[in-house]
């Protein structure tokens, strides 16, 4: 078979491994016949194995045959910016590229046009005004910036959706988002020339980033009492 040929000496792939779920295995040797594919392997546990895949009728042989690893080039941070860019885009490649990033502190993954994000439970110095204005890699603020132009050159309403399980850090990016709206707005009017007042706290009016964010208790309130 033609799919075959994918797997050759020295080429790595995904097996299963009962401690760590997946793990990388080298190719040794392989052999085929008919519609079946053996393959000696090596894995990164130092392990030797071997496994037969029998290609059956009707079955897509990509359900039955090991996960390829990427090329070595692919790995690099730079290319992991977009999964989509990925010669072998599956569930294995995409853990992968962000477990990679995610090692070296880089939070924001792109998989096409969704901005993939990953919680680092702790301080990152991600969101200051100089990375607003600066050249942004797979960002939120590369999203909502993408969001306001679209907003302002098509004068259509724009929605950027966040979604992730309880604790994923949906609340603080949405926080996140109003206040590159509020703060690029500010930027934008002191660039024009205009001066640009903040509301006191005691004031009976509230900015439109203040106001909305005001709102959070609320809606975090309707969310738990619907899951819970």
């Amino acid at each position: 078979m033609e799919i075959f040929s994918r797997y050759e000496p020295n080429v790595e792939v995904w097996i299963p491994n009962i401690d760590r779920g997946w793990i990388l295995a080298k190719i040794l040797e392989k052999s085929v016949e008919n519609n079946s594919l053996s393959l000696s392997l090596y894995t990164e546990l130092d392990q030797y194995v071997s496994y037969t895949y029998q290609i059956t009728p009707n079955v897509d042989p990509n359900s039955i045959l090991p996960p390829l690893q990427n090329p070595s080039f692919m790995l690099e941070l730079n290319a992991l910016e977009n999964l989509a860019n990925l010669t072998y885009l599956h569930k294995l490649a995409v853990f992968n590229g962000i477990e990679l990033r995610f090692e070296n502190e880089i939070i924001y993954t792109y998989s096409g046009i969704v901005l993939i994000a990953v919680n680092p439970f702790k301080k990152l110095d991600l969101f200051s005004v100089e990375i607003m204005r600066g050249e942004l890699e797979p960002h939120l603020y590369a999203i909502t910036e993408d969001a306001n132009r679209n907003m302002l050159r098509n004068g259509k309403n724009q929605l950027i959706i966040v979604s992730g399980e309880s604790g994923a850090g949906k609340t603080v990016a949405a926080k996140f988002v109003m206040k590159y709206f509020s703060t690029i707005a500010d930027l934008d009017l002191k660039e024009a020339g205009y001066a640009v007042s903040k509301p006191k706290p005691n004031d009976a009016f509230l900015g439109v980033d203040e106001a909305v964010l005001s709102t959070n208790p609320i809606m975090e309130s309707f969310g738990y009492a619907k899951t819970a």
